[in-house]
């Protein structure tokens, strides 16, 4: 009986000092992740596209703040329920908000709006890929996976519509935001697959 307490006192302190440490390393590792898949991401826009940056919209910063939101609920250990909740809000609340601030945008061939689709969702990947290596370190918990998901969408909506010309709200809901979300929900469900390498609250 002795061994098994001492077992397990071990494994709890393994544990606490994983939350002590990691959690606050892990928002600024997926932070630095988004940031320089945005910068990338923006540069390869504006060459390929041939234009400068669109107009920066007040609701980016919703989208900025909803994404900075959900990178913690992704990670941080405590009140998990909580974050997320607020995490999954600011994002549907960014999204909606984004979408009221475009009108309708003079038609593009299909193949223009086929290529923002496939350049979104590129972008959104890179970041979503990034949030499900990150969350395999944690418990499964299915808000996170749902969050981590939103979060890669979030980057890849901001990203390509400061280089999109078109700017539309038609265009953007579908061949930016749909492809977005698209991400954000395999996403989740590669991490509802994948197996959890530590369990870590």
């Amino acid at each position: 009986m002795n061994e098994l307490d001492a077992m397990r006192d071990r494994i709890l302190a393994e544990a606490e000092m994983a939350r002590r440490s990691s959690w606050r390393v892990d928002i600024l590792k997926l932070i630095a992740t988004y940031t320089v898949v945005g910068i990338v991401s923006l540069g390869l826009g504006l060459h390929f596209f041939h234009a400068e940056l669109t107009p920066v919209p007040t609701s980016l910063a919703l989208i900025l703040g909803a994404t900075v939101v959900g990178t913690i609920a992704v990670v941080i250990p405590r009140r998990v329920r909580l974050w997320t909740g607020v995490g999954l809000l600011s994002m549907v609340v960014a999204a909606f908000a984004h979408l009221a601030t475009l009108s309708q945008g003079a038609g593009r061939s299909f193949f223009a709006d086929a290529d923002c689709a496939l350049a979104e969702l590129a972008i959104a990947s890179l970041p979503a890929v990034a949030t499900v290596v990150l969350m395999r370190g944690f418990a499964y918990r299915w808000e996170r996976a749902i969050v981590g998901g939103g979060v890669a969408a979030l980057v890849g909506l901001g990203v390509l519509d400061l280089t999109c010309p078109a700017g539309g709200f038609d265009h953007v809901l579908v061949f930016h935001l749909l492809p977005a979300t698209l991400v954000g929900i395999v996403a989740a469900l590669v991490r509802h697959r994948s197996a959890t390498r530590i369990h870590v609250p």
